[in-house]
């Protein structure tokens, strides 16, 4: 058994923090079995990323994932799995953070001002 799994998100998806590509995020749930699974395929790649393994599938619902944009801001977000595939990347989580961070940061400029 491995560590993780790394899931590739789609050029599309990006960092709420600064708009770099998420690029490779992480998660221990699963299998963990050091598969590299890119968005929108049924099945990995092997850790090499040489082959694609038949025969294996994410369960429907939502993984976990997190790790670093290509800029190093850490974040989460959410796999959604629908019919054994990853479809979909949701950082409405991460989203909201950086919303109350900016509003916090605006708002303490203007008590500052």
């Amino acid at each position: 058994m491995g560590i993780y799994d790394y899931y590739v998100c789609e050029p599309s998806s990006v960092c709420p923090w600064c708009g770099a590509a998420l690029g490779t995020l992480h998660s221990k749930e699963g299998d963990c079995a050091m598969v590299v699974w890119e968005q929108g395929q049924r099945n990995p790649l092997t850790y090499e990323r040489d082959q694609r393994i038949d025969n294996c599938e994410l369960d429907e619902g939502v993984v976990s994932i997190e790790g670093a944009c290509e800029r190093g801001h850490w974040l989460r977000a959410k796999a959604i799995v629908r019919d054994g595939i990853w479809s979909e990347t949701d950082l409405a989580e991460m989203q909201a953070i950086v919303e109350e961070r900016n509003e916090r940061d605006r708002l303490r400029r203007l008590r500052e001002a």
